[in-house]
């Protein structure tokens, strides 16, 4: 809540042109006055047997009890100050030094009431250089009549904000600046003055993304530092990157700008960064940060069209094959299971400094997680498994995605899935399942008993599917 404000007094300046001016000038006063500014006006404040010109030269001249002088130019102002005609001609006098003495620039204010049939301005030659506001117009009016108000009270509508910090790339200098950060600003514009430019800020931001992960290539690794730690620094360092994208991302599907085939394409290209350039230099454990990078972010899309509902779209992912080749991997079609890796450089480091995780990489993934994403990531990593448990249904050769974030999940439910109670919910979540009718579905459920579950290493069983959703209660509601 703003304090309160100091009642200002002006002064307004102004030629008896006509009887319309004088009833304008009349009704600014009038304004001013009623929105809590002290106005000193001639025909309120001017008395028989007044100086006139005594009564002109304090008001000017007067800096402590006047804070502004409002000059109302119109054609006969002008005329009337350029010839030093009249009380005018008299009073621009008395204004003149007091202009050029203002170092300020504030006390002073042209307000233009009328422009010529060109649209040329009537401000007098001593005031020419000074910024003006403009009130000539029914069209603009109100919105200059508040930057004239704002003037006033000394509360503009820009304020400078206050003196920050220096970015991390001015302070910080062992961590890489990512040039996404840029385009992000331009996103987040785009997104509110110009939705039209968001597909093709999508693919420079992709770009952008794509150079910045070069900036974590590893070449070389210093003498008597473990690999596995410079792995761990790495993903690390990935946190602003990864962050980035999250909120480039959140943007492109809540505006549905976004298609399947961008994000396809965007995992391919950030596929290629876990191949060997050349294989005379290949070290395969200098690339496992960013096999670590790829399925964080693979997480993180698929939590992010969960919670926006992209059902379609999330099922499309799932489905796609990713073209992967390159001159030296031949693995060129994969599916979403191959983004689940396993990181064997974070288990050697929770060994050699005796973490005692049971998961090193859901751990990670885990600690790097705010509040705002934890849940959904781990949510999104046990509905990947449920979606490929299902998919072995149909196709015995799948395989399960076996998700190791599960044993920091609390409760053993899954609201996409508990709420397929609801017809009205099954209606838009069957394309996630790839089903038709809730028959289908069920059938799937129930068959899913039949398929032998893995346990992980340290003996966490998944939940069935059976023991989070009765299969025949699908649709029981409307």
């Amino acid at each position: 809540m703003r304090t309160a404000l100091k009642t200002p007094k002006v002064f307004i300046s102004y030629s008896w042109t006509t009887t319309q001016h004088e009833e304008w000038v009349h009704d600014l006063a009038t304004r001013l006055t009623e929105n809590g500014v002290e106005v000193i006006y001639d025909k309120w404040h001017l008395k028989e047997g007044h100086d006139i010109y005594a009564f002109m030269e304090k008001m000017v001249s007067d800096s402590e009890k006047i804070d502004k002088v409002l000059i109302i130019c119109d054609e006969g102002y002008k005329k009337k100050a350029n010839n030093r005609d009249g009380g005018v001609g008299t009073e621009s006098q008395i204004i003149t030094p007091e202009v050029f003495n203002d170092i300020k620039q504030e006390k002073f204010i042209p307000i233009i009431s009328e422009r010529d049939e060109t649209g040329k301005d009537f401000v007098p030659s001593y005031i020419k250089s000074r910024m003006y506001i403009d009130l000539s117009e029914e069209e603009h009016f109100e919105k200059n009549y508040e930057q004239l108000v704002r003037n006033i009270f000394q509360v503009p509508l820009y304020q400078k904000p206050p003196i920050g910090t220096p970015p991390s790339y001015i302070t910080e200098e062992e961590k890489p600046y990512f040039s996404t950060k840029n385009v992000i600003r331009q996103i987040k514009k785009a997104e509110i003055s110009n939705p039209k430019r968001l597909k093709s800020l999508w693919f420079t931001f992709a770009v952008e993304f794509w150079a910045s992960l070069k900036l974590l290539k590893i070449d070389v690794v210093e003498e008597g530092k473990h690999i596995d730690e410079e792995i761990y620094e790495k993903i690390n360092l990935f946190d602003p990157l990864r962050d980035d994208y999250i909120e480039a991302l959140e943007i492109m599907i809540s505006s549905e700008t976004i298609e399947t085939d961008d994000l396809i394409e965007f995992f391919e290209k950030m596929y290629s960064f876990i191949q060997p350039e050349n294989l005379e230099s290949y070290n395969s454990s200098h690339y496992q940060h960013y096999k670590f990078m790829v399925k964080e972010t693979f997480l993180y899309t698929i939590s992010i069209l969960l919670q926006q509902k992209k059902f379609l779209m999330t099922r499309e992912l799932l489905d796609s094959e990713y073209q992967t080749a390159s001159e030296y991997y031949h693995k060129d079609h994969i599916k979403f299971i191959n983004f689940n890796f396993h990181l064997s450089s974070l288990e050697k480091r929770s060994e050699r400094l005796q973490l005692n995780l049971v998961s090193p990489s859901s751990t990670l993934i885990k600690e790097r997680a705010n509040d705002k994403y934890l849940n959904a990531l781990l949510e999104a990593d046990l509905i990947l498994f449920y979606i490929s448990l299902l998919q072995k249904v149909k196709e015995p050769d799948t395989k399960l995605w076996l998700p190791k974030t599960a044993i920091y999940k609390k409760r053993n439910n899954l609201k996409i899935l508990t709420k397929l109670k609801s017809t009205r919910h099954f209606k838009k979540a069957k394309y996630l399942f790839d089903v038709d009718s809730s028959d289908e579905l069920k059938q799937m459920i129930n068959a899913t008993n039949q398929i032998s579950i893995p346990m992980f290493d340290f003996h966490y069983e998944i939940s069935r599917l059976t023991a989070i959703i009765n299969p025949e209660e699908i649709c029981s509601m409307p």
